[in-house]
């Protein structure tokens, strides 16, 4: 189980390594549903409302329902998704290594928006501050998108990749880059 498992309503879900996702309940412990993915799922699954979505080796976001672990809808991008999707009102954003950042709506998979600027793989995932989604990609640039529709507001570039989600605090963004530095950007 290389990724962090999600606790969703009483069961803890996680995805293993061999494209399995598990939801556990947590007071007896039994397995409560088994899905199997198309590749390894290596990212935390998000919960939102009554639906689970994890993104896998395969390259799609599976959608699933909470209760049974039903496919409710996938969406198939270019390459893997090792990072985890996050919501954001009724969308899901999830950043993919084939360089594009997706907004789906989260109960039909539609494509709202496809952020495609950046210049390298997305291996973390995004932070959404008020109407601004902050993504790092592995040529080292941090983009600042607007939520509404993806396009991109401004980037500031690091001198390494950038593998790990930003956080906010106040005013400030703070992310760590591979050229062993933390950042903080004011936002506000």
């Amino acid at each position: 189980m290389p990724g962090s498992p999600t606790v969703i309503g009483d069961a803890v879900v996680v995805g293993t390594s061999s494209g399995t996702v598990a939801a556990i309940e947590t007071a007896s412990r039994k397995v409560r549903w088994l899905y199997k993915a198309g590749g390894a799922v290596v990212a935390a699954p998000l919960g939102i409302e009554d639906l689970v979505a994890v993104g896998a080796a395969d390259g799609a976001l599976h959608v699933l329902r909470a209760k049974d672990g039903a496919k409710v809808w996938t969406y198939q991008t270019g390459a893997a998704i090792v990072a985890g999707a996050v919501a954001a009102g009724d969308l899901i954003l999830v950043g993919s290594r084939d360089k594009n950042l997706y907004a789906l709506a989260a109960r039909n998979g539609q494509l709202r928006w496809t952020f495609s600027r950046a210049g390298g793989p997305l291996l973390a995932a995004p932070l959404v501050l008020r109407d601004t989604v902050y993504i790092g990609s592995d040529d080292g640039i941090l983009h600042a998108v607007r939520l509404a529709d993806g396009q991109r507001l401004w980037s500031f570039r690091s001198e390494g990749p950038l593998r790990t989600t930003p956080v906010a605090l106040g005013p400030r963004i703070f992310f760590g880059s591979s050229d062993r530095h933390i950042y903080a950007l004011e936002v506000e």
